[in-house]
């Protein structure tokens, strides 16, 4: 089974700081090991951002590939993509794009499965081994207080859509491909919907329109659980959510060892993570890592891998890439 995990890397330094010391470096680390899913990291970059990708990932999707070994490819986005107003859109936008289309259209070999994650993620030991059982999976974490919920639920039914009571989700979506575009449609009308109609002067009179309870800056995180609501059969909304993606978002799910997808919400504002890229250059040639060692090592570890073992990580992958961003670009906002 082949697996496209899917990105949209915008042109800011902290986007590119993420996928260079997060995102990549896991994927080189996990998806690598023998199991039963090939996973591909397909970056779908905005403008310069593809620029600043490593030369691992400069390929093309019409570059030879071989069914059982990964590879990291790029995809172009045309300029006017990202000229929208919701300044989050685009994470979602390219699945509609005729770029998106093509990587499941005419890629091969196809992808069974697809993968959509954001930067501040990283994957995790189960990358090459686990697939959803019920061919959707969405990462599980928080979204909201109670009043959140309720707006949520009243919105379906204003909408006209199936309501299930599915909530806690956070934004890892794991789909079949032939589920893929017809939920990414209803996701990016939906987003696009939340955004424009429910956060006006007059309903935020009536709502408290602030973060946890109701904020505009995640309205396609509301748009995501309202999408799952109406999309997924009854038959599987017991099983959707799932900690096994975005893990991390909000406390631990799940053993570590069967973890696909971290999602690095809170512990990107520890100090290990903070925007002095002094802190992180000192940490990653402190010792505390071997940055000449082998993958290898990390599965000798004992015991095993835990969740603080992610800051080790992401040093000992790319520490010297890092800091060279670090430089160039801190303190990143």
């Amino acid at each position: 089974m082949r697996t496209a995990a899917v990105i949209e890397l915008a042109p800011t330094p902290r986007h590119q700081f993420q996928f260079a010391t997060w995102l990549f470096p896991s994927w080189l680390l996990f998806a690598w090991q023998p199991g039963r899913v090939t996973v591909d990291l397909v970056v779908f970059c905005e403008h310069r951002a593809c620029d600043s990708l490593p030369t691992e990932c400069r390929a093309t999707l019409t570059a030879p590939s071989n069914h059982s070994t990964p590879r990291c490819v790029s995809v172009r986005m045309p300029a006017p993509f990202a000229a929208g107003q919701y300044p989050f859109a685009t994470s979602v936008d390219f699945l509609v794009s005729p770029e998106f289309a093509s990587l499941l259209a005419y890629t091969r070999p196809r992808y069974d499965y697809v993968l959509r994650a954001d930067a501040d993620s990283v994957f995790g030991p189960s990358t090459a081994h686990w697939l959803p059982p019920k061919a959707a999976a969405f990462g599980k974490g928080f979204m909201g207080v109670n009043a959140t919920l309720n707006t949520l639920e009243e919105l379906s039914r204003s909408y006209g859509l199936r309501q299930q009571h599915i909530h806690g989700m956070q934004s890892t979506i794991y789909l079949h491909r032939r589920l893929v575009a017809p939920f990414a449609t209803l996701l990016v009308n939906l987003t696009e919907r939340v955004y424009r109609e429910e956060f006006t002067p007059l309903k935020c009179r009536a709502r408290l329109c602030q973060w946890p309870e109701w904020h505009r800056g995640v309205s396609s995180l509301y748009a995501q659980d309202l999408a799952v609501n109406h999309f997924i059969p009854a038959a599987h909304a017991a099983d959707v959510v799932t900690g096994r993606l975005d893990y991390g978002a909000t406390g631990l799910h799940a053993e570590f060892s069967q973890v696909v997808m971290a999602h690095l919400l809170s512990v990107k504002h520890l100090p290990e993570f903070s925007s002095a890229g002094e802190v992180r250059c000192k940490a990653a040639a402190g010792g505390r890592v071997d940055a000449k060692g082998s993958r290898a090592k990390w599965f000798d570890r004992s015991p095993p891998m835990s969740w603080p073992d992610i800051v080790y990580w992401l040093y000992y992958m790319r520490s010297r890439e890092a800091c060279a961003i670090l430089q160039k670009w801190a303190p990143l906002q």
